[in-house]
């Protein structure tokens, strides 16, 4: 981009020009003055990415020297920067089910940034397809953050894939006491799950009882075999495996 400013008079203007951007001085000063012309101009040339996107108003301040007179002078409309239009790509890490879309960026790029502007893909805003488990799930990201972000527009991210595996949870239960039957058979009281997340509808159900032996004793081991999952998220989980309880056989 260039500024030009010209100082005009009936004779040849001296004195220096500074101009000012968005209020904020250049610090370019140019001596204006010439022999031969009877308007002198003086040109301020600076790259876009001196400028952030945005209008910016445009100001040229002429200081006089001899019999002159100061003066400043303003580009009508400003000056216009427009954003610039850039593409990213990125990859994403797998993870274990934790109840949310969310997604970690593992690597990201961007096309079109101008060297040392601070601007990268918002790895905070990456996200699954859904929340729930899978091979090969699409994850999508689109936001720009760095304190440059505001001068750019991200016209598109390639989406990348990554899993999501089920969660592993653990079974817990209470049995009930009983009177010596003849044999090891057991009541379940309870049952419940270490490891569900949140809400999540999911529960143990099922399995069969039984004690260590049918003798009498307290204390005795109860042991839960065959039990499983059940309810609306099971899919996102696995049972690994479901811890004894004790009981008294009287």
């Amino acid at each position: 981009m260039t500024f030009t400013a010209t100082v005009a008079s009936t004779s040849t203007p001296t004195g220096s020009v500074t101009f000012n951007i968005a209020g904020i001085g250049t610090g370019l000063t140019g001596t204006v003055g010439s022999t031969t012309l009877t308007t002198a101009t003086f040109t301020y040339t600076t790259t876009a990415t001196a400028l952030t996107a945005g209008n910016h108003a445009v100001s040229a301040s002429y200081v006089h020297s001899g019999s002159f007179a100061d003066s400043i002078g303003t580009l009508s409309g400003g000056q216009t920067v427009n954003q610039k239009h850039i593409t990213g790509s990125f990859t994403a890490d797998n993870k274990v089910y934790d109840g949310n879309d969310l997604a970690t960026v593992l690597t990201q790029s961007l096309s079109g940034v101008i060297g040392g502007d601070m601007v990268t893909l918002d790895g905070d805003t990456a996200t699954f397809d859904d929340k729930n488990i899978g091979t090969g799930k699409t994850v999508t990201l689109a936001t720009l953050t760095g304190a440059d972000a505001g001068n750019y527009v991200l016209d598109s991210v390639a989406p990348t894939t990554a899993d999501i595996t089920a969660a592993h949870v653990i079974g817990t239960f209470t049995a009930l006491d009983k009177m010596f039957d003849g044999d090891n058979t057991a009541m379940v009281g309870t049952r419940s799950l270490n490891g569900v997340i949140g809400d999540d509808d999911v529960s143990l159900t099922g399995g069969t009882a039984t004690f260590e032996d049918k003798e009498v004793g307290n204390h005795k081991i109860v042991t839960l075999t065959g039990a499983s999952l059940i309810g609306v998220g099971v899919g996102n989980y696995v049972l690994d495996n479901v811890d004894t309880a004790t009981a008294n056989i009287t």
